[in-house]
């Protein structure tokens, strides 16, 4: 069964855009990679995009007793419902840079801060995501949260500095 689908901004917080999906459509797929759907509406209108977490995580000491996963994920448009996720983003951040519609896919480098991502769906994942760019003004961070018990999907924003950039980063055809 399917969870239901949220209202994307029903759990953020004031001066954060902290968004909420449902995980539905979780697989593995053959090459060992994880692909979840996250989908939730926005004002009536069906958002969402998929994510494909990396067939490999490579553990790394963080601290002491403290270990990262290090990997990557591919953020993939889902069609319209994408499209209007971002130009949902790009109006929720305040950056208006007329985004429109989503690169089909968008490969970010991960950090699995919790959990362990070449496991999922076993167990849930908090992740960083990084928005790589030569110039400094496109790069950002992102936190992704999935919790495949609870079928939900978490997009957190890290930083406000980084709103334009990940919308960027995201967008087929924004600056």
């Amino acid at each position: 069964m399917e969870p239901p689908v949220p209202a994307i901004t029903s759990e953020s917080e004031e001066g954060f855009v902290d968004l909420i999906f449902a995980a539905t459509g979780v697989r593995r797929q053959t090459d060992g990679q994880i692909r979840v759907d996250a989908v939730g509406k926005h004002e009536r209108q069906r958002v969402g995009f998929g994510v494909i977490l990396g067939p490999k995580w490579e553990r790394k000491e963080a601290g002491e007793n403290f270990f990262v996963q290090w990997g990557t994920v591919r953020l993939v448009s889902l069609g319209e419902p994408s499209d209007t996720f971002l130009r949902v983003l790009d109006s929720l951040y305040g950056v208006d840079l007329g985004a429109d519609r989503m690169k089909p896919e968008t490969s970010l480098t991960a950090v699995a801060l919790e959990g362990d991502p070449s496991t999922a769906p076993n167990g849930g994942v908090r992740m960083k995501l990084f928005f790589e760019h030569d110039d400094e003004k496109r790069y950002g961070e992102i936190y992704l949260n999935i919790d495949f018990a609870a079928g939900r999907v978490q997009f957190r924003e890290k930083d406000e500095e980084y709103r334009a950039a990940v919308v960027k980063g995201l967008s087929k055809d924004a600056g």
